[in-house]
C-alpha cells in the first residue's frame, strides 16, 4: 500500500512556463520537465536542478513548441517531438563527477565551516550535458512515441508507425499502417472499420505485444508471431466491450493493461491464457465520501501511470470539464499555452481542483486528492485566495515509488512524498519512505494510543545518503524475550541495523565492505542471526551472508553459503524460502547448533519457471530481465495439503503457495513412483531431495494483490509464546486474500487439525481420514467479504488493521538559501549566482499552499462478516463452531450484535420482496448462545431505527417477553434498557408499572444503581405529563386534526399477531396521536416508516418452514 506522508514539495521552474510533459528515466532517479522552449533535468534524490537546455527563436519558429518527451532506455538520449511534426533527439550525457560541490572558507571567516556530517552532501550529483543530435522531419503529426534500445515506434496521425533508430535513420521495411494489419476480428468488423479516419493516439509496451489505443476509442493489443515484430506477422486483439478509451499503461508484474476511459472510468484487461484474447477484469471510478458534487466536474482521464517495474501501485490524473474543452482526444492543449488556459477558465468559474488518486494493482482506490483537505477546499483560509487556478498536466513515479513529480500549469513541479508498506511483514504494521520508517506498535500494552503513535526511525546520516533510498526492509518476531527486538534496513550496498532496546544503530566497520556487498535478493532475521542475500563486487560470487546480531558488521566474521543470484528470500517458521534467478524456489531449513552457530540445509528446490510469463519477441526482452531482478512472485509455506499421499516440505508445512501474477497457485509434494512400490512414507529430506514429485498445481485465487497465513510458531522452539499464539483454530489455519477491487478473501478451513488428529488416532478410522482428504479443496471454503479499509495484517485480537492519512496545510513557506561570498560552488554556477536559484521551495507566493499528512492506524472489525456468510451458504453447524471459537474474544458480544444490526439494516431497507431472508436464521443462531442472546437484541433495538423495530420484534420476541426474560434471569441492567424501548411503544400508564416492577425487584435484590436509574426515569415521565397536561388547552392544529382522523382508520396488520402482541401499535400499521410528549416525540423522530408489507411474502414462507 502507498499513502503520501509529510510535507509535499514544490520547484519553481526558472521560467514560468506550463509543464507539457514529466518523464524519469528507467532508473527513476533524473527528471526531464518539458515546457513549449525549456528542456529542465533534475535529480531525484538531491532535487537540484542539473541543466537547462533553452531553445532560440529561430528554432522555435521553424520547428514549433515541444509536446512530448521520451526517455531511451539506457538514458543516453531522450527524444521530443513538436507542434510542427518534427522529433528532436538530445543525446545526454552523465558524467560520474559530482557537482554543487560546497567548499568551507579558509581563512579568518570560520562562522560558516561545517561541522556536522549531515551539512556534507554525500549524495550522487551527476554532471549532464544535453546537444541536439538529431531532427527528423515527419509527414503527419507525431500522437506518442515507444522507446527501445535501438529504435522507436514513432505513431503518426495518418495511421503509420514508423520505426526511427536513435540516429535518425526509418527503417522502412520494418514500418506499417495501422490500418492495413490483418485484424482478428470478423468480416464485419472489418467493414466498419474500413474507411474509419483513426490512429493510435497512445502507446505503451507490453511483456506480450504493444497496448495501443485508437483515435476512436478502441483499444488493443498489438502481438506479433515472430520477435522481429515485422509487419507481416502483427496481429491486434482488440479489448472487448470497450469504445471510450483515451489513455493507456501496463503492469508488467501482474500482466494487466488499464486504459483510461472518456467518462472518468478505469477498464483493466488482462490476457486469456486459453485463447490468449482480452478479457476485463474491472471497470472502476473515482469515489469520494466527502464532497461528492465535486465527481461531477470531472471529465475524461488525462494520464494513467503505472509504478514501474514493481507494478505495486498506479496513479490516475484527471481533467476538469473545463480543460477538457480547451483539449483535443490525446490530452494535447490545442492552442499550445496552457498556463493562459487555465488562468482564463480557473479565474471565472472553475471550481474543480486538481484530481489525482492512486490505486492498487487490481483497483482499490487508496487515496485521493478531493479528499485532501487543503486541495479539496482550494482556497487559502488566511488570504481567502482561490488555489485552482492551476491543474495537474502530467506526473511520473520516483525511485521505488516514495515520490510521485507532478508538472502543473502554473510553471511548478509538485512532489508529493510517498511512504510504502512492506508486503513480507503481516504481523506488524510498517510504513517505509525513502530516508525513514514508521513503526506502530502492534500490541496495546506497549502504547496508550497505538493507532495515533508512531515510532519514526532515520537511518544513520552516513549510510543513507551513499545507499539511497532504502530498498529492504526487515523486522524481527519480538515473540521471544531472550532476542532484542531488530530492525534491518538495506538500500543499493551493504546494510545497517537498529536495537530497539539500545535505540542505536550498527553499521559496518569498514566502508569499503560495506560497498562491495551489493543487495540482490534482500534482508531477514532469524533470532539473533541476520541472513542477506547479496553479490560480492570483490569475488563477484552470489553468496547468502549470515551476520551474528552481538558480532561486528564485518565480513571476515559473517558466514555464507554460495548459491545462485537470490532475487527474494523469506523465513518462514524455521525455514528459509529463496527465489533465484534460474526460476528456482529452494527451501531451506534453519537450525541453531550447540556452539550457537546458524546451520543452513537445502532440503527441496522447485522449479517454477513454466508459471512465469516470458516475453515472446525482443523487444521486451530487457523489460522482463530488468522486472525478474526485482522478483515476479511472493511465496510463503502452508499447511494446506489433505492429500492422503501427500508428504511434507519441511515439519508440518506441507504446501508452497505462489502468487504469480495475480494468480495464487498451491503445489504440494506426493510420493514419486519408486516410493510408491516401496510403502515408505517419509519428509523430504537432503538424501531423498529427488524422490518426490508435486501433485498439479491447484488454482486457489485469482487477482490476488497480497496473501499470508498466521504461523502459530509451534515449529520452532525459539519464538514460543502464549500472550501471541493464535486460539481461534479455524482462522489460524486459514489463508487470507486481498484481491483489490473484488475485496478481502478467505479460505476458511471448514474443519480443524484436532478433529483429523482424533480420527487419525483411530485405526478403525483412518480410512475415513483419507476418503475425506482426497477431497481437501472441498473441505475449505473461500469466504469473500468487503471491509472498509485495506488490511495489512490481522493482529492478535483478530482485528483488520489498515490505515489512512489525515492531512493539514500550511501557507506562505518560504526557503532561501542566503548568498554570501564564503560559499562558492563548483558547477556551472557563476560567483554572483546563489543556490536559490535553482532550488525554491514554495516561495513567498500568495497561492503556495501545501499540504502535511500523517498516518493514523485503524482497525475493523470482520468475523460477523464470516459468520453472515455461513449462515448464507447454509453452513449453521460451521458457523457455530467459528463462533464458539471466538467466545474467548473480548468483543465477542460485539461481534454479534454487529451480525443482527447488519442485517436489520439490509433487510429492512430493501425495496423489493427478499424471497429467502435471512434475518430469523440469524435470530435462531443468536439463540445458541443464551447468554448473548438478551443484550443483542436489546441493544441492537436501541441503536437502530425505530422504524426497524416491528421486523425485528417480530422475528425474535415481543418486547415484553424480553423483559420479562430479563427479570426471570436477574439482568436488571438490561431490562432498564428493555424498559426505555417499552416506554417509546406503549402508554406512560404501562411504562409506569413496568417501571415501579423493576423498581420493586431492585430494591429485593439491592441493586441501588439500577434503582437510582429507574426512580430517575419515573422521575422524568410524572414532568413529561405535567407539561403535556398543559397543552390540553391549546387549540388543535389543522394537521394535528388530519393525522386524528387518520388514528381512527383501521389498517389490518400484515401478520397474524395475538392481541397480547397487538396491544403496542406497530408503526408500519397505525399512528396515534397521544397527549403524552413523549408519544409526541416518537412520532417524529422516528425518521422514516417501513412498509411491512414488503416483507409479506418472505415472512409468510419462513413461518411455514417453522
Amino acid at each position: 500500500m502507498l499513502l503520501p506522508e509529510g510535507c509535499d514539495c514544490l520547484l519553481h521552474l526558472t521560467f514560468s512556463e506550463s509543464v507539457n510533459s514529466l518523464v524519469s528515466n528507467r532508473e527513476h532517479n533524473i527528471f526531464v520537465a518539458l515546457t513549449n522552449t525549456f528542456l529542465y533535468f533534475y535529480l531525484a534524490d538531491t532535487h537540484l536542478l542539473a541543466c537547462i537546455y533553452q531553445r532560440e527563436d529561430e528554432d522555435i519558429s521553424e520547428r514549433g513548441f515541444f509536446k512530448k518527451a521520451y526517455w531511451k532506455p539506457d538514458s543516453t538520449a531522450i527524444a521530443v517531438t513538436t507542434s510542427k511534426n518534427f522529433v528532436c533527439i538530445f543525446n545526454v550525457e552523465i558524467s560520474r563527477e559530482s557537482s554543487f560541490n560546497l567548499h568551507d572558507p579558509v581563512g579568518e571567516n570560520t562562522d560558516f565551516t561545517r561541522e556536522s556530517t549531515e551539512l556534507f552532501m554525500n549524495k550522487s550529483r551527476p554532471h549532464i550535458n544535453v546537444n541536439l543530435a538529431v531532427v527528423a522531419r515527419l509527414e503527419s503529426t507525431p500522437t506518442c512515441i515507444l522507446t527501445f534500445k535501438e529504435e522507436l515506434f514513432v505513431c503518426l496521425k495518418d495511421g503509420w508507425l514508423h520505426r526511427l533508430s536513435w540516429s535518425g535513420n526509418i527503417l522502412h521495411e520494418l514500418s506499417f499502417n495501422i490500418r492495413s494489419i490483418q485484424q482478428e476480428q470478423t468480416s464485419n468488423n472489418k467493414n466498419q472499420r474500413k474507411d474509419v479516419d483513426y490512429f493510435v493516439s497512445d502507446i505503451s509496451p507490453f511483456l506480450g505485444g504493444i497496448c495501443i489505443v485508437y483515435s476512436d476509442g478502441k483499444a488493443a493489443l498489438v502481438v506479433s508471431s515472430i520477435s522481429e515484430f515485422r509487419p507481416g506477422s502483427i496481429s491486434v486483439l482488440f479489448a472487448g466491450g470497450l469504445n471510450d478509451a483515451c489513455c493507456c499503461s501496463t503492469n508488467f508484474k501482474f500482466r494487466l493493461l488499464y486504459f483510461g476511459c472518456k467518462n472518468g472510468e478505469i477498464a483493466a484487461y488482462s490476457t486469456n491464457d486459453v485463447d490468449g484474447g482480452l478479457i476485463q477484469l474491472f471497470r472502476i471510478g473515482l469515489s469520494i465520501k466527502d464532497g461528492t458534487e465535486l465527481l461531477e466536474k470531472i471529465s475524461s482521464i488525462r494520464q494513467i501511470n503505472c509504478l514501474s517495474p514493481s507494478g505495486d501501485a498506479f496513479a490516475v490524473l484527471w481533467d476538469s470539464k473545463q480543460n477538457s474543452a480547451f483539449s483535443n482526444h490525446n490530452g494535447d492543449l490545442i492552442n499550445g499555452d496552457a498556463e493562459l488556459i487555465f488562468a482564463k477558465t480557473n479565474s471565472h468559474h472553475m471550481s474543480c481542483p486538481p484530481v489525482l488518486a492512486i490505486f492498487s494493482p487490481f483497483g482499490e482506490q487508496w487515496w485521493c486528492s478531493l479528499e485532501d483537505s487543503t486541495i479539496a477546499l482550494g482556497k487559502n483560509r488566511q488570504s481567502n485566495t482561490t488555489l485552482d487556478n492551476y491543474g495537474y498536466t502530467s506526473m511520473d513515479w520516483s525511485l521505488e515509488g516514495y515520490q510521485l513529480w507532478l508538472g502543473t500549469s502554473n510553471g511548478n513541479l509538485h512532489l508529493i512524498n510517498i511512504v510504502k508498506s512492506i508486503q513480507s511483514i503481516h504481523d506488524a504494521m510498517v510504513f517505509v519512505g525513502s530516508d525513514r520508517i514508521f513503526v506502530c506498535p502492534t500490541t496495546q500494552d506497549e502504547q496508550i494510543a497505538s493507532h495515533l503513535i508512531w515510532q519514526l526511525i532515520k537511518p544513520p546520516h552516513g549510510y543513507i545518503t551513499t545507499n539511497w533510498p532504502i530498498k529492504h526492509v526487515s523486522l524481527s518476531v519480538s515473540r521471544h524475550t531472550d532476542f532484542d527486538k531488530i530492525l534491518a534496513i538495506g538500500g543499493s550496498h551493504g546494510f545497517c541495523f537498529f536495537n530497539f532496546r539500545t535505540k542505536k544503530w550498527r553499521m559496518f566497520r569498514k566502508e569499503a565492505e560495506e560497498r562491495s556487498l551489493f543487495l540482490t535478493g534482500g534482508l531477514d532475521i532469524f533470532g539473533s542471526f541476520i541472513l542477506c542475500a547479496a553479490c560480492n563486487l570483490d569475488t563477484k560470487d552470489e553468496l547468502l551472508y549470515v551476520f551474528r546480531i552481538e558480532d561486528q558488521l564485518d565480513v571476515d566474521l559473517a558466514h555464507f553459503i554460495s548459491t545462485n543470484r537470490i532475487l527474494q528470500m523469506k523465513i518462514c517458521n524455521s525455514f528459509l524460502l529463496t527465489f533465484g534467478v534460474d526460476s528456482m524456489i529452494s527451501i531451506y531449513s534453519l537450525s541453531i547448533s550447540d556452539m550457537e552457530q546458524l546451520q543452513i540445509e537445502c532440503i527441496a528446490e522447485i522449479r517454477v519457471a513454466e508459471f512465469l510469463h516470458h516475453p515472446n519477441f525482443s523487444f521486451c526482452l530487457n523489460i522482463f530481465l530488468f522486472l525478474l531482478f526485482l522478483g515476479l512472485i511472493s511465496m510463503e509455506l502452508a499447511k494446506l495439503n489433505f492429500h492422503s499421499d501427500a508428504l511434507s516440505f519441511c515439519s508440518d508445512l506441507d504446501s508452497l503457495l505462489i502468487n504469480a501474477s495475480g494468480h495464487l497457485l498451491l503445489l504440494s509434494p506426493m510420493e514419486s513412483s519408486v516410493q510408491q512400490l516401496k510403502g515408505q512414507h517419509k519428509e523430504i529430506s537432503n538424501e531423498n531431495i529427488l524422490e518426490f514429485q508435486l501433485h498439479p498445481p491447484t488454482l486457489v485465487a485469482s487477482y490476488v494483490e497480497e496473501f499470508w497465513v498466521v504461523h502459530p510458531f509451534s515449529c520452532s522452539s525459539f519464538f514460543r509464546d502464549e500472550k501471541y499464539n493464535f486460539t481461534i483454530p479455524y482462522l489460524s489455519e486459514a489463508l487470507w486474500i486481498n484481491a483489490g477491487c473484488r475485496k478481502f478473501r478467505l479460505w476458511l478451513p471448514l474443519s480443524i487439525d484436532s478433529q483429523d488428529k482424533n480420527i487419525s488416532s483411530d485405526p478403525i478410522k483412518l480410512p475415513q481420514l483419507r476418503q475425506n482428504s482426497r477431497a481437501f479443496i472441498s473441505r475449505r471454503i473461500m469466504i469473500p467479504f468487503s471491509l472498509e479499509i485495506y488490511p495489512f495484517y490481522i493482529d492478535h485480537n483478530y482485528l483488520a488493521c489498515g490505515a489512512n492519512v489525515t492531512s493539514l496545510s500550511f501557507s506562505n513557506i518560504t526557503s532561501k538559501i542566503a548568498s554570501t561570498d564564503d560559499i562558492s560552488t563548483t558547477s556551472e554556477l557563476t560567483e554572483g549566482d546563489s543556490l536559490s536559484d535553482f532550488v525554491s521551495l514554495a516561495k513567498s507566493d500568495d497561492d503556495a499552499v501545501l499540504s502535511v499528512r500523517s498516518l493514523t492506524k485503524t482497525y475493523e472489525v470482520f468475523i460477523h462478516k464470516l459468520i453472515k456468510q455461513l449462515l448464507k451458504r447454509n453452513l449453521g453447524s460451521y458457523a457455530f463452531d467459528l463462533a464458539s471459537a471466538c467466545r474467548s474474544i473480548s468483543y465477542f458480544g460485539h461481534i454479534l450484535e454487529l451480525l443482527l444490526h447488519d442485517l436489520l439494516d439490509e433487510e429492512a431497507s430493501s425495496s423489493e420482496p427478499i424471497p429467502d431472508p435471512l434475518l430469523p436464521r440469524v435470530i435462531s443462531f443468536l439463540r445458541e448462545f443464551p447468554d448473548e442472546y438478551l443484550p443483542t437484541i436489546i441493544h441492537c433495538a436501541r441503536k437502530t431505527e425505530l422504524a426497524f423495530w416491528n421486523l425485528l420484534f417480530f422475528v425474535s420476541n415481543h418486547p415484553r417477553q424480553l423483559f420479562q426474560m430479563c427479570l426471570e434471569e436477574s439482568r436488571l441492567e438490561l431490562a432498564t434498557s428493555c424498559l426505555v424501548i417499552l416506554h417509546s411503544l406503549t402508554s406512560i400508564d404501562e411504562s409506569s408499572r413496568l417501571a415501579c416492577k423493576l423498581l420493586e425487584e431492585a430494591k429485593r435484590k439491592q441493586r441501588w444503581k439500577v434503582a437510582q436509574d429507574i426512580i430517575r426515569f419515573m422521575q422524568n415521565i410524572n414532568r413529561a405529563t405535567e407539561k403535556d397536561s398543559d397543552l390540553e388547552n391549546v387549540p388543535t392544529s389543522p394537521i394535528q386534526g388530519k393525522l386524528t382522523s387518520f388514528h381512527h382508520q383501521h389498517v389490518t396488520p400484515p401478520f397474524n399477531l395475538s392481541n397480547d402482541e397487538l396491544s403496542f401499535p406497530l408503526f408500519s400499521s397505525q399512528v396515534e396521536i397521544e397527549p403524552s410528549y413523549v408519544q409526541q416525540r416518537r412520532i417524529s423522530g422516528s425518521g422514516k416508516s417501513s412498509d411491512p408489507s414488503r416483507h409479506v411474502t418472505a415472512y409468510t414462507g419462513v413461518r411455514r418452514l417453522n
